[in-house]
């Protein structure tokens, strides 16, 4: 487990991001903001991971508590990386603001969104 790394615009950290690893399933969960000014923090930790050989990467967005445009887009990035790893993608339903933007972009079409109780399956 690696540990939790802030992405701070001023007043405290709008994002922190945290990776666990359990047999082949890394988990990166998401907490906090996910938009223009934390997408970077969020990118270092998944590029990060690039080199894992784990069979499945679960992106945890339970705790996301805004997501914008720009932090979708890096969600579909880490899915198109992961699929070219070779790695199941997940992503754990966020709040009703996160699965409203999945739903109105057509996302949740294609990614495989699972509630906390599926991680590992």
């Amino acid at each position: 487990m690696t540990p939790s790394s802030p992405a701070s615009s001023g007043a405290g950290p709008a994002l922190t991001v945290s990776v666990t690893e359990a047999d082949a399933v890394v988990t990166v969960t998401v907490a906090g903001e996910l938009d223009v000014s934390t997408v970077p923090a969020f990118n270092k930790e998944l590029s990060e991971l690039r080199q894992n050989s784990a069979t499945t990467l679960v992106l945890d967005l339970s705790g996301t508590t805004f997501m914008d445009s720009t932090g979708l887009s890096a969600v579909l990035v880490a899915e198109m990386h992961a699929r070219m790893r070779g790695q199941r993608f997940k992503v754990v339903a966020g709040p009703p603001h996160v699965h409203e933007l999945f739903k109105l972009t057509g996302v949740d079409n294609f990614l495989e969104v699972v509630g906390p109780e599926d991680i590992g399956t």
